[in-house]
């Protein structure tokens, strides 16, 4: 059996780590930071916890829901699953705040999907990645459906922009929405998003954290790992970090390697959970904030939607995320700074509140929130994995930005590339 490092412990990093386990190889995780999980964590503080990345989930993730029931976990229905639009100074269920003619729109473009494209897996959909999804949903289905249903969508989900979001990725969350909108009810973790990363982290042979690698070295022969540990020698590498720290500490990449991982571009967020009076706000679970209204935030979180152990000493927490144009503007500030700025803007789009409600709870900067899965972006991976240059040299790309989105896309992507890996060594024996 194989000798393998996996750099990077997020969830992508660890299930390729666990899956490896199971088959009999030994898998060692590297990992930079102190806790494991990458954007799939939560913080506890004053009793309330705080999902500083991902902050829900859906049954659509089959392979996580497979790993939960595997690993003993619970998985949770939200207490109240209901989605808000911010426009005009109004926060309106979606298709209250539509007007008539968005309202058919919407449904005439839900009508034109295909089928087969699925969101989690965007090498299903890259035949439609001919254009980006703002343009492509302003001169389908006009300019209301843009600008309130495409780019805030994209917003509070990426971050970003749907100027900078491939067609292909719309035509892919329409589809799936299509195929089983049941399978997108809001769902979580009981105990927090970092409950799965650290049960998989325990199955791992190795898992060493506060341990970034500097250096990966490949050759035909095997991988040289440095890190504060020193130099270590494995049969092969699976880079699980995000596309800029595998650039830079990937020595020798093929060509195609290197464009791609400079291609790749993120979104910077910042998080920012405020705590106020529990059940204090009418119960809308998550908020679009379309870029027409606001260029400052990209959306809300009432994050007593998850249940009671969201409730501590009568507080609650009210989540929001910087857009990646004004986190760009912010990310480097203090947290003073930070504070007093969103202090200042959030009651512009949340009328339930005034500035005297917001209590100053936790920040999470991201300085790469979520890759842009851009026009062009998924062609770029589609040849990429086409081009057989997986696990040259023994190296193996691993992560969200090979067009798998969201956690069950990183996650997915990481039991991909095990079996990969597996498939070759058994092929090799």
């Amino acid at each position: 059996m194989s000798n393998i490092a996996v750099v990077g412990a997020g969830i992508a990093g660890l299930s390729c780590a666990y899956e490896l386990t199971k088959a009999g190889h030994t898998a060692t995780v590297y990992e930079s930071e102190s806790d494991v999980g990458g954007r799939m964590r939560h913080r506890v503080k004053d009793g309330l916890v705080f999902d500083i990345g991902a902050t829900h989930l859906i049954p659509n993730y089959t392979n996580m829901l497979a790993y939960v029931d595997e690993l003993g976990l619970e998985w949770a229905p939200m207490e109240f699953c209901t989605y808000g639009l911010f426009r005009e100074g109004e926060i309106k269920p979606i298709h209250k705040a539509l007007s008539m003619r968005g309202t058919l729109a919407l449904a005439n473009a839900y009508r034109k999907s295909g089928a087969g494209a699925d969101f989690r897996d965007l090498e299903t959909a890259v035949e439609h990645d001919t254009d980006n999804a703002y343009d492509y949903a302003a001169k389908e289905f006009g300019q209301e459906i843009a600008d309130y249903i495409v780019d805030p969508f994209t917003a509070a989900y990426q971050f970003h922009r749907a100027t900078e979001v491939s067609k292909a990725t719309l035509q892919a969350v329409i589809q799936s929405v299509k195929a089983n909108k049941t399978n997108w009810d809001l769902h979580r973790i009981v105990g927090g998003m970092s409950v799965l990363p650290q049960a998989l982290a325990n199955k791992v042979s190795t898992v060493h954290t506060n341990t970034p690698v500097t250096n990966v070295d490949a050759t035909e022969s095997g991988v040289t790992i440095t890190s504060e540990r020193g130099e270590e020698q494995f049969d092969a590498v699976v880079l699980a970090t995000i596309a800029p720290v595998t650039d830079s500490i990937f020595n020798n990449p093929t060509t195609r390697q290197k464009e791609l991982l400079q291609s790749t571009e993120y979104a910077k967020s910042v998080a920012i959970a405020f705590s106020v009076d529990a059940d204090s706000l009418p119960k809308t679970s998550i908020t679009w904030v379309p870029y027409v209204e606001n260029t400052k935030f990209s959306g809300i979180s009432n994050e007593v939607m998850k249940g009671d152990d969201l409730r501590s000493n009568g507080k609650q927490l009210l989540c929001t995320w910087m857009h990646d144009g004004w986190a760009r503007e912010m990310i480097s500030k203090s947290d003073d700074e930070i504070w007093e700025a969103a202090l200042e803007e959030f009651p512009k789009i949340c009328p339930w509140i005034t500035r005297d409600d917001l209590g100053k709870h936790d920040i999470q900067r991201w300085e790469a929130a979520m890759p842009k899965f851009a026009h062009g972006h998924l062609t770029r991976v589609h040849n990429y994995l086409e081009s057989g240059e997986q696990g040259t040299n023994n190296v193996w790309l691993c992560g969200d930005y090979l067009n798998a989105p969201w956690t069950e896309g990183a996650l997915w992507n990481g039991k991909r590339v095990a079996q990969s890996i597996i498939d070759q060594v058994q092929a090799q024996q």
